[in-house]
């Protein structure tokens, strides 16, 4: 099988697993009553981020990249609220290290960031094994951020 295949493969046995505890997650929570818990100040970006995950499960390339642009975005917000100095969002990036939980959090903001820098300023596209890992470290920032914690 060749790796593009085995990326496939994988990428799909990954989405069908993440909507499946997904789903029990939110079934488990309307039972209960449970919220997630959010970093206070960061509770009006919840539904930019709901937005972004309803383009996410489409798997359509042109969604998914949408859906990396608009998370940057949403990064930037984030660390806008948190207090964070800098005027652009690569600086903000760089000045907020403190504001992740750990440096793997970081790592992976910068990594998103990377990837939409690279589909904002160069020619091609991304395929959807790459704008989904594009998206999944931006959905670790974001827990690293205290906006999300599924």
């Amino acid at each position: 099988m060749s790796s593009y295949k085995r990326r496939q493969t994988e990428s799909t046995e990954q989405m069908i697993v993440w909507r499946a505890l997904s789903g029990f997650f939110r079934v488990i929570s309307r039972v209960f009553g449970w919220k997630p818990q959010v970093k206070p100040g960061l509770e009006g970006l919840l539904p930019h981020w709901t937005g972004i995950l309803e383009r996410w499960h489409t798997r359509d390339p042109h969604q998914l990249q949408a859906a990396v642009l608009e998370a940057d975005k949403l990064l930037d917000e984030a660390l806008r609220i948190l207090g964070v100095s800098g005027a652009s969002a690569g600086e903000r990036l760089k000045n907020g290290r403190s504001s992740f939980k750990s440096e793997a959090g970081y790592q992976a903001a910068w990594e998103g960031h990377k990837l939409r820098n690279r589909l904002a300023h160069e020619l091609g596209n991304a395929d959807v094994y790459e704008l989904s890992r594009g998206l999944n470290f931006y959905h670790q920032a974001f827990r690293e951020l205290g906006l999300t914690n599924d």
